[in-house]
């Protein structure tokens, strides 16, 4: 028996032979040594555990029956030992039973073979498992080089399972797709929620089509893994398909990390596509993605304004303070321009990706902005009097308090023009007239549109003054019960007086206001001067009278500031049961759950609560199931066609007896004729609002109706 540790480079390969039988170990001792192989021998199960762990033999030959421990708990023992799992060991068996021979198979066993085993027959298994071993290790080598390579090259392999949906991949692969251990198997959407939410769509469209057949995978993509900095990676597959050349079965491919060489690109692109000073993007890059945005927009039929930016004067700013100074003005123009694109309304359209800037310096103290899918291009003077706006505020730059003014010139896609060049040229154009017209403005390349944007212009820069300007004005119009003929309260109505415009239409400045941010000051002003005239009303001895004051759907997305209006009443001593506060269904749309808890502090402050314009609206009965309700105010559009329509009777009383039955006051606006509201009366409508009961009404005309003796009246209904 051979003693001591054995080295792994040997002369000749060595075989543990261990059996309890004498002669069955010398048998394949001298068969085996014939065929030029050294042999160590254990008559036991124990002595063949501390053989095999001394000499680490290359090939085991073990008996599966040997007293005390048997060769099923030695091969066991075997496998369990990092240094022998890869030995390959032959048991031998007397026994024909097929389960020992599948248990032993289980455990970890090569190859069996049935005792007594013929000479020929040993040795070709034995040569055959050396050479297996050979193999292995060769494989191993390989796999190992492999690794090594692709750890280098941070490349790693994986294949996709289609049928069962499951991904298994190299441990460079499984370390880059944050999936721990090499070899386990993961689901393909485990691999889809590690791609960045911008690039998923693309990824499932890529791998859809190689699936399809369309084409081979080659993207790139970028991945989140929790607690680490997104990487760029680059997947590469090819379809494994069943023998019809039809069925997809799997999908093999590679994946490396290409973040460095991302950001190396983007460095460059950055130089060669972005402005050093600003870092907003040069003109060649603007006109790719403007010429992209352009064909979408023949596409939609929609419009694209250039906008060309130069500033006033800035020659004097390098003159007097120095190029230093004037660098640094162009990065603050940069930024507010930047600024006003972003931050702003429906107007402003981004059509290019979240990193593109729809803003761009030319050059100087030029800059351009694309403004995109605009319904009309007079959406553009909009922008053009905000970005004037940001330009004048002041700007400290090295202790010197500068004001800027620029001219802005601005042409429309596709009204002034059919490519890039021409709407520049004309924006050009557009620009010279704006200083030629004295500087500080904008001016459209189009005459006719440029009217129209001018007097968008005057509209929103004339209401941001005028509260200050004392040009706004509550008008109201009575509401009556026409059952007791009386006076029940009016609705307070926003009027406007532009001193050179006249009077502005509320369908065309309520819409601006809540565009520019003024509907919560102008809804101050309302709720204010309607408390207080309805204080002085009081004071007449119209003690139940009702004023209702109508609330934007954009105060509802603002509750705390909603909150703050509603509290007028209270400061001014008015009890809030005494204001009805007017919503449209369009209010409850966004968020309805808000929208309750909102109507749910207002009515416990003791406001009344009127759903506006009910049934033009699609989920009108869910709202009256939904949220408390004091008045229901049916829409004009049903009673137009109320007298003489079957229909719309139908339709009307139904309405009427909902709210009655839901304890609802139903009220009836648009009245204009005595037949209307007959067919009211009869459906069981007895509050009404309209030009038969009187116009909205200046505050003088209605504290005369006010002043009447005795209970107020409606004088058509005295009639």
């Amino acid at each position: 028996m051979l003693t001591g540790r054995t080295s792994r480079v040997r002369s000749q390969p060595l075989i543990l032979i261990a059996d309890d039988d004498l002669v069955m170990r010398c048998t394949m001792g001298g068969v085996l040594r014939e065929s030029g192989y050294a042999i160590v021998e254990a008559e036991n199960g124990l002595q063949a555990l501390e053989l095999a762990e001394t000499h680490r033999p290359d090939v085991i030959v073990l008996d599966l029956i040997m007293p005390g421990i048997d060769g099923f708990e030695v091969c066991t023992r075997i496998r369990q030992n990092p240094e022998l799992a890869d030995t390959p060991v032959l048991v031998l068996t007397g026994l024909e039973e097929s389960q020992a021979i599948l248990h032993a198979f289980e455990i970890g066993a090569t190859d069996f073979a049935t005792k007594p085993v013929s000479a020929p027959l040993l040795s070709h298994r034995v040569r055959f498992m050396l050479r297996s071993t050979v193999a292995l290790r060769d494989l191993r080598d390989s796999e190992s080089r492999l690794a090594d390579a692709q750890r280098l090259a941070q490349l790693g392999n994986w294949e996709w399972d289609v049928n069962s949906g499951t991904v298994v991949g190299s441990v460079e692969a499984s370390g880059l797709l944050g999936f721990g251990d090499s070899g386990q198997r993961h689901h393909i959407e485990d691999m889809y929620a590690r791609v960045d939410l911008c690039d998923l769509p693309m990824i499932r469209e890529a791998m859809a089509s190689a699936i399809q057949g369309d084409c081979a995978l080659d993207v790139s993509c970028r991945l989140v893994l929790p607690g680490q900095q997104s990487r760029s990676v680059h997947l590469l597959g090819r379809v494994i398909r069943g023998q019809n050349g039809d069925e997809a079965l799997r999908m093999t491919g590679t994946i490396q990390d290409i973040t460095e060489r991302t950001r190396a690109e983007d460095r460059i692109r950055s130089l060669a596509y972005y402005d050093g000073l600003t870092g907003l993007p040069n003109r060649l890059l603007f006109t790719d993605k403007v010429r992209m945005a352009m064909s979408l927009a023949s596409r939609r039929g929609s419009k694209l304004a250039l906008l060309l930016v130069d500033l006033d004067n800035f020659k004097g700013i390098n003159d007097s303070l120095g190029h230093n100074a004037g660098d640094k003005v162009l990065k603050a123009v940069g930024e507010r321009l930047r600024d006003v694109i972003r931050d702003h309304d429906t107007v402003v359209r981004d059509p290019f990706r979240d990193e593109f800037c729809p803003v761009a310096r030319l050059g100087g103290d030029e800059f351009l902005i694309a403004i995109a899918n605009l319904k009309s291009g007079e959406d553009a003077a909009v922008v053009a009097g905000r970005l004037l706006a940001s330009l004048r505020a002041p700007l400290i730059v090295d202790e010197n308090e500068l004001f800027m003014a620029a001219s802005i010139g601005i042409s429309v896609f596709p009204d002034d023009g059919s490519d890039f060049e021409e709407i520049f040229k004309n924006a050009d154009v557009a620009l010279y007239h704006a200083k030629d017209a004295g500087r500080n403005t904008a001016e459209f390349f189009s005459a006719s549109l440029n009217e129209a944007a001018m007097y968008r212009m005057l509209i929103e820069t004339s209401m941001r003054r005028s509260l200050e300007r004392n040009e706004m004005s509550l008008h109201y119009q009575p509401q009556y019960d026409v059952v007791e003929n009386r006076l029940l309260g009016a609705e307070a109505l926003l009027r406007w007086q532009h001193p050179d415009l006249g009077s502005v239409s509320p369908a065309q400045f309520i819409p601006l206001a809540e565009r520019i941010g003024m509907i919560a000051p102008l809804t101050e002003f309302v709720m204010t001067s309607a408390c207080r005239q309805l204080r002085e009303w009081q004071q007449l001895g119209a003690h139940d009278l009702t004023i209702a004051v109508n609330l934007s759907a954009q105060l509802f997305r603002q509750p705390d500031l909603l909150l703050q209006v509603c509290a007028i009443p209270a400061s001014m001593g008015i009890d809030a049961s005494s204001i009805e506060l007017e919503i449209t269904e369009t209010a409850l749309l966004d968020d309805a759950q808000e929208a309750e808890r909102v109507l749910a502090l207002l009515r416990a402050r003791g406001f009344r609560i009127a759903l506006d314009d009910f049934g033009a609206g699609f989920s009108s009965l869910s709202h009256l199931r939904r949220f408390t309700l004091d008045t229901l105010k049916i829409d004009r559009s049903f009673i137009r066609d109320l007298v003489g329509s079957t229909r719309e009777i139908e339709i009307v009383g139904a309405l009427i007896a909902l709210a009655r039955r839901l304890g609802v006051e139903p009220v009836a606006e648009g009245i204009e004729e005595i037949s209307q509201q007959a067919v009211l009366v009869s459906l069981g409508c007895r509050v009404m609002q309209g030009y038969l009961f009187g116009r909205p009404m200046s505050v003088a005309d209605f504290t005369t109706l006010v002043q009447q003796a005795g209970n107020p009246a409606c004088p058509a209904l005295a009639a």
